[in-house]
């Protein structure tokens, strides 16, 4: 016999409706009758608002059957990845980490895949949003050095792709005039400054052999490369002109973090 699943609070399903019922980015009309259907949830007022509709199907369900296990298989239908294909691909990441701040209220979330997994009950607002949001997560899971933290922590919980590379870098700049003592100065002109070969003010080792002293040059192009490709480009575009998606907010974050690393025993030369 299959487990009744409790009921979601009012404030869940509505929530739910909003995000799948969206005028511009939820289910068409018909997409709702075929989703309802599958789900086999009774569509009781096709000819209203498309969240609403949602909503009342939802909520006179639950009413009826006392459970929410035909909700939570009719979010498993909208959440499948394959719907997301040839769409905004940042929609799919979004509209789940939207959902899951709701459902974890009830002690779900939906995952990567699109399916749906049982997760332990949250009680108020932060504990949702600390749970929903993925970059800062997966960010977590790599280990990633903790003053990306520091210098993002509310754009990485905002899961804002953008500004969590923006100020990241700036961050990372920062620390370089930190550790170096120079102020003033910012991106190829502090990097030269700091890492110079002739009279540099950090080495990042010992800075004896071929091997040692290319490493010590890469680093200066590593760190001019970001400023250049990332930092600088978006200081002086408007967002919509220069996109990034979370694959690349992950690998920028991932250089920016091996940076903060090769800083960590950086040597200060006086």
């Amino acid at each position: 016999m299959a487990i009744a699943y409790p009921p979601l609070s009012e404030g869940i399903i509505q929530g739910l409706a909003k995000i799948m019922g969206d005028t511009v980015d939820g289910l068409t009309g018909p997409d709702i009758s075929r989703y309802l259907a599958q789900a086999q949830i009774e569509d009781y007022s096709p000819g209203i608002t498309k969240w609403r509709r949602l909503f009342n199907a939802f909520a006179i369900y639950q009413n009826r059957k006392h459970c929410c296990n035909a909700i939570l298989n009719f979010c498993k239908l909208y959440f499948q990845p394959t719907r997301f294909v040839n769409r905004d691909k940042l929609l799919f990441d979004s509209q789940r980490a939207e959902a899951n701040r709701l459902l974890a209220f009830g002690g779900y979330e939906i995952s990567e895949s699109g399916g749906l997994r049982k997760c332990a009950n949250i009680k108020t607002i932060p504990e949702a949003e600390e749970r929903a949001n993925s970059l800062k997560l997966e960010l977590q899971a790599r280990n990633t050095h903790q003053q990306i933290f520091q210098y993002c922590m509310p754009e990485l919980l905002a899961d804002d792709y953008f500004h969590a590379v923006d100020e990241a870098i700036k961050g990372l700049f920062e620390r370089l005039r930190e550790r170096s003592s120079i102020f003033g100065k910012d991106g190829a002109v502090l990097v030269d400054l700091v890492l110079s070969e002739k009279c540099p003010k950090l080495l990042i080792n010992g800075f004896q052999t071929d091997s040692e002293i290319s490493e010590h040059k890469g680093f200066g192009t590593m760190l001019k490369a970001l400023y250049s490709m990332f930092r600088n480009p978006e200081s002086h575009s408007p967002r919509e002109k220069w996109p990034i998606n979370k694959v690349d907010a992950l690998d920028i974050l991932g250089m920016v973090s091996l940076c903060h690393r090769k800083l960590d025993n950086a040597q200060r030369i006086s």
